[in-house]
């Protein structure tokens, strides 16, 4: 072993590694004839004398060695034994591959692979790539897949990551950059998020976006599907469906910060080429497929799918200089339960702020304090090219609070839109962007609040405020929507 270790030392440093040098490690029930090979993936073994183990660190592994779990001779999968019976089933501690030859982590090739206490990688590990196990915990507090403590270039790929009593995939903010989930992840049925990311996915080499969550298939997760409160995120292509099984106010994908923070927190991502439908709120009033939440900046909102989601298709809340561009939205604010809140409308691009925000809510729904909103804060945003399509005549197109769409607080950008409303409603619903006669014609019994059926005392007001406004010339008539 440590003849191949010196080998592999000089290789690299002649040639740069390749896969052609490369150890196959084995975890395997039994390992009778088989060199390198394992018990558990928390094992040890024997090599030439020396002893190596998996539940320490990983540094004997070289740069393109391949570690292939088979399954596990209980049914319920791999579980660690004796003294780390509490610890993750697989725990990747300081694997330290390269950019051409990356260490993989793989499931055997046709066989279920089962991780019944989760998967842990942590401790600086790099260029490592894991694939195709089944990966689960159900212990109560505990997330299903971790990724900590530094590690960076990691590649997390063809897994399913399922029932977890926490999140599906967690990675914290003291996790690295270049981190790619996807593709082919099916991450379904955690009690928590699908999956959250906490830290920057910012490439310090090229100071631009560097870390992904692609191609997955993200479903039936009990919080949000997709939860971020990290910056210089890509967020594509993936399925999400029918998520927020467990409680109220999530979303399908969610961008999130507590606190108004001069540092990029939630700012920078790209949100593109999603598919994000059957997002459920049947406790709050959120249910929304895709939300840019409070304190969220420049972010890019583009070419994604939203469809039958509990609220609205994608939800803007006190954010500035973000882009919603070039979206089909359509058949949202499907929970009509969402009245019963005050001040909740229904749109299907819902766009919102106030003078002051709830910066965040505990498990029974109640504000636990707010964050004042400084004229400006919800400004910069850019609404255009989208394709909206209601089905509903209480649910416009777009729907703008008074404050997100008031020129004195806020400088907004609503470029045109094609909209069409199957139920005979409005289709843009603000303060200040609609034309005078569109407001004329769609609140011409709204003054004393003889409304059309389904709408809202909220709908009602917003027209009101909307018609004084048009009478004191204190908004233009517009034809850009």
């Amino acid at each position: 072993m440590q003849a191949r270790a010196l080998l592999g030392c000089l290789w690299v440093a002649l040639w740069g590694c390749t896969e052609a040098q490369a150890t196959e490690w084995s975890v395997r029930p039994s390992c009778t004839g088989v060199a390198y090979c394992f018990t558990n993936p928390m094992g040890s073994t024997v090599v030439n004398g020396k002893t190596y183990s998996l539940a320490g660190r990983w540094s004997f592994l070289l740069p393109g060695d391949v570690l292939v779990i088979y399954p596990s001779a209980q049914p319920s999968g791999w579980l660690p034994t004796g003294a780390l019976s509490g610890a993750p089933a697989l725990n990747i501690d300081g694997a330290r591959g390269s950019a051409a030859a990356p260490i993989k982590v793989m499931a055997a090739a046709g066989q279920t692979v089962k991780l019944a206490q989760g998967l842990n990688i942590t401790n600086g590990s790099q260029y490592l790539e894991v694939s195709g196990l089944d990966i689960s915990d159900a212990r109560a507090g505990r997330h299903a897949v971790v990724i900590d403590g530094g590690s960076s270039d990691i590649v997390l790929k063809s897994n399913r990551i399922h029932d977890a009593a926490l999140n599906g995939v967690n990675i914290t903010p003291l996790a690295g950059p270049r981190l790619v989930i996807g593709p082919d992840n099916v991450i379904a049925n955690n009690r928590g998020n699908g999956a959250a990311l906490g830290s920057s996915g910012l490439n310090p080499s090229t100071n631009a976006i560097g870390s992904y969550f692609s191609g997955n298939t993200v479903s039936g997760n009990g919080r949000h599907g997709i939860s971020s409160e990290a910056s210089y995120w890509s967020i594509e292509r993936n399925q999400v469906q029918g998520n927020g099984t467990a409680i109220g106010g999530t979303s399908g994908i969610h961008l999130f910060s507590a606190r108004d923070s001069a540092e990029a927190d939630c700012d920078g991502n790209l949100v593109i080429y999603n598919y994000v439908n059957g997002q459920q709120d049947n406790k709050l009033a959120d249910g929304n497929g895709i939300q840019v939440d409070h304190f969220c900046d420049n972010n890019i909102v583009a070419f994604n799918v939203a469809w039958g989601n509990a609220g609205a298709g994608i939800s803007l809340l006190v954010g500035r200089g973000n882009y919603i561009v070039a979206n089909t939205v359509g058949g949202n604010a499907t929970d009509t339960n969402r009245l019963r809140s005050p001040g909740v409308f229904r749109a299907e691009i819902g766009l919102a702020s106030n003078t002051s925000v709830c910066y965040n809510i505990d498990a029974a729904g109640q504000c636990m304090g707010w964050l004042p909103v400084p004229a400006g804060r919800s400004g910069g945003n850019y609404i255009y090219g989208n394709l909206v399509y209601s089905t509903q005549a209480a649910v416009p197109g777009i729907g703008a609070t008074p404050d997100f769409s008031d020129p004195a607080r806020h400088s907004n950008s609503l470029y045109p839109n094609l909209f069409f409303n199957g139920g005979g409603g409005v289709n843009l619903l603000t303060s200040c962007w609609a034309s005078c006669r569109e407001l004329r014609l769609a609140a011409s019994n709204s003054t004393a609040c003889r409304m059309p059926r389904g709408w809202s005392m909220e709908t009602c007001s917003l027209m009101v405020r909307c018609m004084d406004r048009c009478k004191k010339g204190l908004v233009r008539p517009s034809s850009t929507v």
